[in-house]
């Protein structure tokens, strides 16, 4: 009985050995072997931007950024909420260089009423045009710069005369010739400076000192050229001045306004 029972250990652990074995897979000679299609997995290419055309995908575009990728190409495309700082239009002016906006190129011929392709939005020159003209100059001035007109279409740039009586003239002659819709002066004989650029009858000049000054000479008089001393005046002051100075339309004289 003995040896039987071993012979039956035998065959049930050889059984069960061969039942715990997975099984081989057998494919059917008949069977039709499904083809890969390499091309299936490929990406689409994606279009490359035009050769004539920088593209920036950075939310705010500086001066820096510009002159560091700028490869003396004719135009610049910037996202639709790009913000473009003064450092950053001085160096588009400087160049003259076109910024369009939505990252699109502009298209060959403009869209036709009733067409459903617009041509993308390109920058004009309907913002309101600023130039702060430097004597007195601020240890934070550059950063008051930027924030000022941050999240605005403002263009500011900023020139440095010599002298008050040279930052006067440079701002007369800018707003007589239409160059600017308005000036910042800034300086510490901010009395000196108004009453010289008022005697041109098509600047209204007003001495500011606090942002109360400031929107009570725009009420009376809408200054377009606003002096300002920068002296002891604290980042958050001089940034609060410049913005509340350069926000809104262009300045236009009162309708009591006479010559």
């Amino acid at each position: 009985m003995t040896t039987d029972n071993e012979l039956i250990d035998r065959i049930v652990r050889g059984v069960l050995d061969t039942l715990q074995t997975p099984p081989v897979a057998v494919r059917s000679p008949s069977a039709p072997v499904a083809a890969v299609d390499e091309t299936a997995k490929a990406e689409p290419a994606k279009a490359a931007p035009p050769v004539n055309e920088l593209r920036l995908t950075e939310t705010v575009i500086t001066g820096e950024l510009l002159e560091s990728n700028w490869k003396q190409l004719p135009r610049v495309a910037v996202a639709s909420k790009a913000i473009l700082t003064p450092s950053a239009r001085d160096f588009l002016n400087k160049h003259k260089i076109e910024v369009i906006r939505t990252g699109s190129r502009p298209a060959a011929n403009p869209a036709k009423p009733g067409s459903s392709t617009a041509a993308p939005a390109v920058e004009t020159n309907s913002a309101v045009r600023w130039r702060v003209f430097v004597v007195q100059s601020h240890p934070q001035l550059d950063r008051v710069l930027e924030d000022a007109t941050r999240g605005t279409s403002t263009k500011l740039d900023r020139v440095v005369p010599g002298s008050v009586n040279e930052a006067t003239a440079a701002a007369i002659t800018a707003l007589t010739r239409a160059e600017i819709d308005g000036g910042i002066l800034l300086t510490h004989q901010t009395l000196v400076a108004a009453c010289k650029a008022n005697r041109n009858a098509k600047v209204r000049a007003a001495a500011i000192r606090t942002v109360a000054d400031l929107n009570e000479a725009r009420r009376q008089l809408a200054p377009n050229l606003i002096c300002l001393d920068p002296a002891g005046k604290s980042y958050f002051e001089l940034r609060n001045l410049l913005k509340t100075s350069t926000t809104g339309p262009a300045p236009k004289a009162p309708a009591s306004w006479t010559d």
